[in-house]
């Protein structure tokens, strides 16, 4: 039995300068439509955590992740929040 060597494939690279401006990120779904993935994982999270509980898609839009778990967490306070997000990242 033999085998054959092949030499790895080399794929052409190159850099390409440019003058700007400035530079636009889109952190709020304009330009590129965050929706579905935020949707996506949203729904896993209250799967794992409120099974069986009603989770509303629509109130987690616009706002901030640890004002969305403490509607649905009443009894945590804040740093039980933000340990718990930090824990999600």
């Amino acid at each position: 039995m033999s085998a054959t060597v092949r030499e790895p494939v080399r794929r052409a690279t190159f850099a390409v300068e440019i003058a700007v401006g400035g530079l636009l990120f889109d952190m709020d779904g304009i330009l590129v439509s965050s929706t579905l993935g935020d949707e996506r994982c949203w729904t896993r999270w209250a799967g794992r955590h409120l099974p069986g509980q009603s989770f509303d898609l629509k109130r987690t839009h616009g706002r901030r992740a640890a004002d969305t778990i403490r509607d649905h967490f009443q009894t945590l306070d804040r740093p039980a929040i933000e340990a718990h997000l930090a824990e999600l990242d």
